[in-house]
């Protein structure tokens, strides 16, 4: 028996909103440092014709849900935190294509101040800020976007 649209809907929206939430919750702010997380999966999404679902899970791509040992894999929100509301319909505006991307196309983002002092190479942003960027990520592959809840938004050329 197949799964119907209605129930995938309902799992991507779930799942995609559970990104959100753990990834940007604490971001300001509200509701965009949530809404970029959205906006990067539905540009996977569309770069990749896959769905929510599917990119929400690729191994490694958003350590929340996928990295072992991360803090938030055993974090689950409270159907009454505001956070998680705001998650879920940024999720379903997301699956029903009325959320505007905030992100200029990106498909990737990372946060400068999590990043660990050995993983990083210097970056410096278009406006000549200094930052640090990801040693395994290729610079020349990537054109920067945005920034927005302290990170930084790329696009994959």
């Amino acid at each position: 028996m197949a799964i119907t649209t209605e129930v995938q809907n309902a799992i991507n929206i779930t799942v995609l909103a559970l990104v959100c939430w753990r990834e940007n919750r604490g971001g300001t702010p509200q509701p965009q440092a949530m809404q970029s997380v959205a906006n990067v999966v539905m540009n996977r999404v569309k770069a990749n014709k896959s769905d929510a679902y599917t990119e929400c899970t690729r191994h490694l791509q958003f350590s929340s849900i996928t990295a072992p040992g991360d803090p938030q894999l055993d974090l689950w929100p409270n159907e009454a935190d505001p956070h998680w509301q705001q998650a879920l319909l940024l999720a379903q505006d997301a699956e029903t294509g009325n959320l505007e991307d905030i992100t200029n196309g990106s498909t990737i983002y990372y946060a400068p101040a999590a990043m660990a002092a050995n993983a990083v190479v210097p970056y410096t942003l278009p406006n000549g800020t200094q930052t640090v960027f990801p040693k395994d990520w290729n610079q020349s592959a990537v054109s920067y976007q945005c920034e927005i809840a302290n990170q930084l938004f790329f696009r994959e050329a």
